[in-house]
């Protein structure tokens, strides 16, 4: 009887393990990352290492690769760069840049969904990706910032049919 039970519950661990990896909200690919409700992009102000994320004008700008790492946590790369949250910070108005990957969990973002929208929250800190005070014109800065019912952490993630990121 004891077999027949750890069998059991070995094979409800299983069955569990293999509905969770295969449950990845977003498919490994390449994004746009819009603001909810508008066609203003996350972009990088430059190409260069340590550039602060902000909205920009959708057709210029380049789209995101979404690197699913597993439990619906993604790294997010640009070109050779990845999302980072600054420094690790756990504090409102925190940079939110383009770093050389490390691994490390300020460059791993959980992907939420909510309606038709996602939330991106940071795995090293529970901050969560939004646009300071929800203003809504090209060149206003993202940060990471404590997570709130607001428009300013909803986005669209859209398919960039057709693109390729260059890495």
């Amino acid at each position: 009887m004891k077999k027949c039970l750890a069998f059991l519950f070995a094979l409800s661990l299983l069955i569990a393990a293999a509905g969770t990896a295969s449950a990845a909200i977003l498919k490994n690919g390449v994004y746009f990352i819009r603001m909810s409700n508008s066609r203003l992009t996350v972009a990088a102000t430059s190409s260069a290492r340590g550039s602060q994320l902000v909205l920009w004008r959708d057709q210029s700008t380049p789209p995101w690769e979404f690197r699913h790492i597993g439990n619906d946590i993604y790294e997010i790369r640009i070109r050779a760069y990845v999302m980072d949250l600054s420094g690790n910070k756990r504090k409102n108005g925190t940079p939110v840049i383009i770093w050389s990957p490390h691994g490390g969990k300020n460059q791993q973002w959980k992907v939420q969904r909510d309606g038709r929208y996602y939330r991106l929250i940071n795995v090293g800190t529970g901050l969560a990706l939004d646009l300071n005070h929800n203003d809504r014109r090209p060149g206003v800065r993202l940060q990471g910032y404590e997570r709130n019912r607001t428009n300013a952490q909803l986005f669209d993630i859209v398919p960039a049919r057709g693109a390729r990121n260059i890495f």
